[in-house]
């Protein structure tokens, strides 16, 4: 199993978080695995770069579109894997949906779109290209192309955004409301605009992935700890919202879950 990640470049990192690969090699076609897709805040781009690679199927049975971009995670999803794994992916920032493509981000909440129509080209160069820098360095090029076309590169919801995750999810939302200097309604409609769901909603995920990673790390004693370290009213308000978001209590989430790939879980 082979997984690496790298940074963009500085002058694209206010829109891309990290590319990352995962290649698993030597499993048979009817080697069966089940993912489980949860809540991080931010929208993708995912690639299978060989035809003798992973199908990715959904809950239903669907097969998967061989790359798609997907946008915000509001739920816990499973869905299901055959073959050997071979795939680049793009973590975006949260706001980087409208900057890119144009388009609000609140259209692929929960969906995802196949990317192959949105641009066939780069999506075959990607595929044959012959190493993870190579990957990175084209789809790099794309963005660094969309976003120099694009004249709403900042927009004061990206602060908002920003301002929750420095706090981990727990900065107050009227506070958030005053110091952007427009009204609450007005604030929840850009921000689902831009970010695909709402601020409220935004803090929920933010703060279950500070829990998250917390529990994994084994940086708190216990989970009263945690529910204190990441804002929740108390113990039971953490187990409950973390449930909500994970599909599982924490102790649960840790003896089932094991996360090769950032907040995409193989279910033990």
């Amino acid at each position: 199993m082979t997984y690496k990640e790298t940074k963009p470049s500085k002058h694209l990192q206010h829109i891309v978080r990290l590319f990352w690969m995962y290649e698993e090699k030597g499993r048979s076609s009817s080697f069966t695995s089940t993912y489980r897709i949860i809540a991080d805040g931010c929208p993708g781009l995912i690639i299978q770069y060989s035809d003798n690679g992973t199908v990715y199927y959904n809950q239903d049975g669907t097969p998967v579109s061989r790359s798609f971009l997907y946008g915000q995670t509001t739920k816990p999803v499973n869905n299901y894997s055959t073959g050997a794994a071979y795939t680049f992916g793009v973590y975006f920032q949260p706001w980087a949906i409208p900057v890119i493509f144009g388009f609000g981000a609140n259209e692929l909440t929960n969906t995802q779109v196949d990317f192959s129509l949105i641009n066939a080209s780069l999506c075959n160069r990607i595929i044959e290209a012959g190493s993870f820098s190579q990957r990175v360095q084209l789809i790099s090029e794309f963005i660094y192309r969309k976003i120099n076309n694009n004249s709403c590169q900042h927009h004061p919801v990206h602060e908002v955004a920003k301002q929750i995750l420095i706090s981990g999810g727990a900065k107050n939302l009227h506070d958030l409301y005053s110091d952007s200097y427009i009204t609450s309604r007005t604030l929840v409609r850009n921000f689902k605009k831009h970010v695909g769901i709402t601020p409220k909603h935004f803090s929920k995920i933010v703060r279950f992935q500070s829990a998250k990673n917390l529990i994994q790390q084994r940086d708190a004693s216990s989970f009263t700890d945690i529910a204190i370290n990441c804002g929740y009213a108390d113990q039971s308000h953490f187990i409950r919202e973390f449930k909500e978001l994970s599909g599982f209590t924490p102790v649960r989430f840790l003896s089932r879950c094991r996360e090769k790939v950032r907040n995409y879980p193989q279910l033990i």
